[in-house]
């Protein structure tokens, strides 16, 4: 019987720049006895091998992804309808997603799925939200409730604040 051992590396697994992480051991330990690395994104990957030379682990990048989510192409119609998908805590930064939303003249829709200590102060910053902009805070959702949300707003785009992050779990999944 062939063993093999493997791990996914995505952020705080890879990162050790980012204050929040601190001290990440045995990362050449992992890579000389590991068969394979795989990480979700290039950049994590040029990360870890800037930091660990060596080893024995196969290092490749294999990106989360989904299901596609609908058969035609989404964002049509107005209100220009854009998504996030995150906790709300300060590494995420929504509060700035919020503050450019409501300082919008055209007629935009924004929801927020996720939950976090800083939704009282978000929820603060949008309501003094225009007429024309439109927002809302879903909370935590099961994963297969954000594909219902997907699918029922249609949106332009989904959105990325965070402070460090390239491409989030929650916008690869």
């Amino acid at each position: 019987v062939v063993q093999r051992a493997i791990t996914r590396a995505h952020g705080w697994d890879i990162y050790s720049s980012r204050p929040e992480v601190g001290l990440l051991p045995f990362r050449d330990y992992l890579a000389r006895n590991l068969d394979a690395i795989l990480f979700v994104s290039q950049d994590g990957r040029d990360f870890f091998d800037s930091a660990v030379s060596g080893g024995r682990a196969l290092r490749e990048v294999v990106p989360l992804g989904t299901a596609q989510l609908s058969e035609g192409p989404q964002g049509r119609g107005e209100p220009f309808t854009i998504v996030s998908c995150s906790a709300l805590i300060p590494l995420k930064r929504i509060e700035l997603l919020a503050r450019a939303v409501i300082s919008r003249d055209v007629p935009l829709r924004w929801t927020h799925v996720g939950d976090g200590p800083e939704r009282a102060e978000i929820e603060r910053i949008c309501s003094s939200a225009p007429s024309n902009v439109r927002v809302e805070f879903t909370g935590h959702l099961s994963p297969e409730e954000v594909i219902r949300t997907w699918r029922r707003l249609r949106p332009a785009a989904l959105v990325n604040v965070s402070s460090s992050e390239g491409v989030p779990v929650s916008m690869m999944e």
